[in-house]
């Protein structure tokens, strides 16, 4: 088991964590909960939704955080963490 000292959050993105994190959101939440991935994106563009990687020390993938902000309030909107 990790423990937080062993986790990194993230924004840093490469084309192959940008699939595993989408893939993940597709597997981790039901129909009825998810916004199209597209309304992530463009909070993001717009600068107050973020998107964040969980990885380990080592740089593995273990999950995403995805958040929006207005101001000083943060919504955690989004969390999962791969099951292995």
């Amino acid at each position: 088991m990790k423990s937080m000292s062993d986790i990194i959050l993230t924004k840093k993105r490469t084309p192959l964590i940008r699939l595993k994190s989408y893939m993940l959101y597709q597997k981790a939440f039901p129909k009825e909960e998810k916004k199209p991935y597209r309304v992530i994106r463009d909070c993001e563009k717009r600068g107050f939704g973020h998107n964040f990687v969980i990885k380990d020390k080592q740089g593995k993938f273990l999950g995403i955080a995805y958040t929006i902000s207005n101001g000083e309030i943060v919504l955690l909107d989004y969390f999962a963490i791969k099951k292995k």
